[in-house]
Formats: structure tokens, sequence, C-alpha cells
């Protein structure tokens, strides 16, 4: 093996990359050894010997079973071993932006890059972490130059172009998401951004829109004068799945409603408080009352995507909101069921050491209250983790399964957009 710092030889196996060798792995050796063996081959692919294979493999397999600290630490010594290669500190930025920790998870890649690791996944990540923290990496003209610019970069226009959105400059907006709606790993988000300035513009609503939300813009309230109505957005750590907030807005209808949209820093899905209203659950649940009476409003409902959809279920039950909206929820955040699912295991540890009490099957809830809140429940019929979380609620009073046939992804919303469905939640905020 060779001693760290020495050059490394190419390797004799030198697999290709790509989600079709990834596939392949997971259905040879299922979805957690088949992940932590791509891995392990991927190290293989940059240099790196037997040794770094193995030590790449048992971390993915850490990681996957929640234990951050031995993944990470793995990581920093792959990071250590070959500098060069931009995979572990992308790894170690993953974990740190997981804790909520963005100004880390970006300082991590500068670094990473300053001792020469590269690639367009490096720089692309640094970018996103930068406009994460400070709103925006570029200033209303700098957009607009962007946008006119035919060389810019695909992911650099596409948050040229919401941002620009958000300072009502929808015209430039638009032009910039229709030169990357055809891009293969970009192209669904301007997709999905362009039918919803489609059906806000149809609804003769072209504003300054929410756009992303992030640590440096952690809360938007959208003021509709003479609504009798709050809808409170609850936006899980990546600002939304898919799409914006913009995205959300759009689906709320020609008529909408007051509508809050919620950012939680702490990455913790608002489960331990939120930013408009500081720390503890029970000073956001307060912060929302208070909210609804000085806006007067007669009518409530939450709304979350992805685990996000577990807070508006859960602060729904809590404030007596008269609906919930969700897209891809998590139903249960107990330790059985959030094995079963599988996904994001270091938040999912975070989660059940920060709030353990937050711990808990909403499914007893919901039967305990009989039917209030009426529960809207969107998800992909094809959707493995989605599908069994809406089941798990399923004959619930009160709950209302909405599958979306032939959605794989974890995005509801964004895919109800894209069909043309922009009307599917008007009735459920309306009540009818």
């Amino acid at each position: 093996m060779a001693e760290a710092g020495a050059p490394r030889r190419p390797a004799v196996f030198v697999p290709a990359a790509g989600d079709g060798l990834r596939k392949a792995l997971a259905a040879a050796l299922g979805a957690k050894h088949g992940g932590a063996a791509w891995f392990a081959l991927s190290a293989l692919r940059r240099g790196g010997g037997p040794g770094d294979a193995a030590r790449a493999y048992r971390a993915q397999l850490a990681w996957e079973r929640g234990d951050s600290a031995r993944a990470e630490a793995a990581w920093r010594g792959l990071a250590g071993r070959s500098p060069g290669n931009p995979d572990w500190p992308l790894w170690l930025s993953n974990a740190a932006a997981t804790r909520g920790e963005f100004a880390a998870a970006e300082r991590i890649l500068v670094e990473a890059r300053e001792r020469g690791a590269a690639g367009p996944a490096l720089e692309m990540t640094i970018e996103h972490y930068g406009r994460w923290l400070r709103r925006s990496n570029i200033a209303p003209a700098e957009a607009e130059a962007l946008v006119n610019d035919p060389g810019a970069p695909p992911y650099r226009l596409l948050h040229a172009a919401i941002f620009l959105s958000t300072e009502g400059r929808l015209d430039l907006a638009r032009q910039g998401l229709a030169r990357v709606a055809g891009h293969p790993r970009h192209g669904r988000q301007a997709r999905t951004e362009l039918a919803a300035l489609d059906a806000l513009e149809r609804g003769g609503l072209q504003a300054s829109l929410p756009g992303t939300l992030s640590p440096a813009r952690p809360h938007v309230l959208v003021r509709r004068p003479g609504s009798d109505t709050l809808v409170i957005v609850f936006m899980p750590p990546a600002g939304g799945f898919g799409g914006t907030a913009n995205a959300i807005q759009a689906m709320l209808g020609t008529n909408p409603p007051h509508a809050l949209y919620l950012y939680d820093s702490k990455a913790l899905y608002h489960l331990a408080g939120t930013d408009r209203f500081g720390d503890g659950y029970s000073a956001m649940v307060d912060g929302l009352r208070r909210l609804g009476g000085e806006l007067g409003v007669r009518r409530v409902v939450t709304l979350g995507p992805s685990a996000a959809g577990f807070t508006a279920i859960r602060v729904g039950l809590d404030i007596g909101a008269d609906a919930v909206v969700a897209a891809g929820a998590v139903t249960s955040m107990t330790a059985e069921a959030m094995h079963a699912d599988g996904r994001m295991p270091g938040t999912r540890s975070r989660l059940l050491e920060s709030v353990p009490e937050q711990a808990r099957d909403l499914k007893p809830d919901l039967v305990a209250r009989a039917g209030r809140p009426r529960v809207h429940l969107f998800y992909g019929d094809s959707n493995r983790e989605d599908g069994m979380h809406a089941h798990h609620l399923s004959g619930v009073p009160g709950v209302t399964l909405h599958p979306i046939a032939d959605l794989g992804m974890h995005d509801p919303f964004g895919e109800l957009l894209l069909r043309g469905e922009t009307g599917a939640l008007e009735p459920l905020l309306a009540g009818d």
C-alpha cells in the first residue's frame, strides 16, 4: 500500500462512472451495499488503491447506519491521502450541511480547492453555498448580465433567473429559465419554475415572488389584502425539492391566501423551532398563533413538502388548523419508521438525538382527533418511501390520499405543475 502523500498509479481496474453502474450495483448487492460498492469503485477510478476502496466502502456503510462521526473521520483520512480528489470533501461538506452548518460546508470545499481538489461538482457546490449564505452571489445587474451571456454556466444561469424572479424581473427570469430547460441535470427545476411563472401570469398575479429561502432569507410573508386564510409553508432544508417557493405559490390558486414561507437554519425540519420565531417548537407554535391573530384570518392551513410535511401535520394538530396539505410527507418519525424509510441517515440520527420528543408516529394523534384537521397527502405512486408513509395513514378519519400516477420522483408539487394541474390545491385551501 502506498504511503500517505505518495503519488498514486492508476488502478488496474477503472470502472465507468454514472447512474447506470450505481443502479446495477444496487440491484446486485442491495441499496446500501450497492451504494458503498459504487463509492469504493469511485475511489479506484480516481487513482486510489485497494486500501482507499475499502475505506470508502466502510465510510459509506457508516453513513448509511447514521454513524456520521465514523464516516467523516474516514472521509477526512481519504481527503488527506488524495487531496486532489473532490469526492471526499464533497461528502464532508454534505455532512456539515445536514447539521445546518452551511458556513462550515462552504469552507470545507473552498479549502479543498486550495489544496488542489477540482471538478464541476465542487465548483457548483461552492457556488450553491455562497448563494445560500448570502441570498445570492450576484446583484440584480450581474444576474441580468448572466441571462444575457450566451456562455453562462447552466447552474449559475438557473439561480440568476430565480433571483431575478424575487426582484420582480419576471421577463428576464423567464429568458434565463428557458435556456436551462433542456439541461439534463438542471432542466427539470427550470421547467418547474417556468410552469410556476405561467400559472401566476395566467392568474394575473405577476409580482416579486418568494423564490429561494435560505439562512440569509429565512422567511417570507406574502400578504393578500382581503383574504381570510393563512397558509403556513414549512420549507425543507434544501429550500424545496424540485422547485423553490415559487412553485408552491403558483399552486395556491387564482385567488391566493396570505402565505408565510418558513426556513429552518438548524436543518431539523422546524421541529426545534424556526428562524422567524426563535428556538424551540413551542415558541414557533405560539408565534404562528399570534400571526394568525394579527392578520385577522378565520382559516389556517399548514403545508409542507418532504419531511417538512411531518411538521405541517404536527403543527396543524397543535394550532387547530383547518387543513393540512403535504407532499411526499413523512408520517412517522419513530426509530423503526425512519430505519424502514432509509433516506438521509445523518439527518435521521440528528433528529432522534436533538428532538427525541418528536420521534413519534402521527397516526394515533390523528385518530384521536377524529377527522380534524383534514389532511391531504400527495405522493408519487411509484415512490417506495413516499407511498409507505402515505399508506401508513390510509383509512384514518379525515385523511385523503392523492396518488400521482407514474411518479417515482420525490417531487409531487413540481410534477403537478409540470402536468398543468395547477388548480389541485385550491379547493383544499378553501375547504371545499
